[in-house]
């Protein structure tokens, strides 16, 4: 019975470093200390679902794929964490949704160059100053 207890905390410290150098994405913008970027200030506060789930929820749906960009955001007037994916040489990027309230994920869309432009000319319009 000790032994299991000393070795349950380094079973989970292992298992929790693994998760974390797996949730990476290519270009380090993926926090590991489960920050994520808000759309606007204190969206946060009104998530149900902690980042490292919402992460784990979006990359089961684009397996082999890496994290590039992710965000906190109010779409389609629903709170959802926002994953663009980007899944080895193939071209374009999956974007991912996931409720911040129940942790489904609400839509998987694969963008191209063409579609990410303009949607990067979208969010520059409704937030200039970013």
């Amino acid at each position: 019975m000790r032994y299991a207890r000393m070795l349950l905390p380094a079973f989970a410290l292992a298992l929790g470093s693994t998760s974390v150098a797996c949730n990476r994405g290519t270009s380090g913008a993926v926090s590991t200390t489960g920050a994520i970027k808000e759309e606007t200030p204190g969206l946060a506060g009104d998530a149900k679902v902690d980042p490292a789930q919402a992460r784990q929820a979006a990359l089961a749906k684009v397996p082999g794929g890496k994290i590039v960009k992710e965000e906190l955001e109010r779409e389609n007037g629903k709170l959802v964490y926002s994953f663009d994916i980007k899944k080895g040489t193939e071209p374009g990027i999956e974007e991912v949704l996931v409720n911040a309230l129940d942790g489904a994920v609400v839509s998987v869309v694969h963008e191209n160059a063409t579609m990410e432009a303009a949607e990067a000319r979208q969010e520059g319009a409704q937030n200039p100053r970013q």
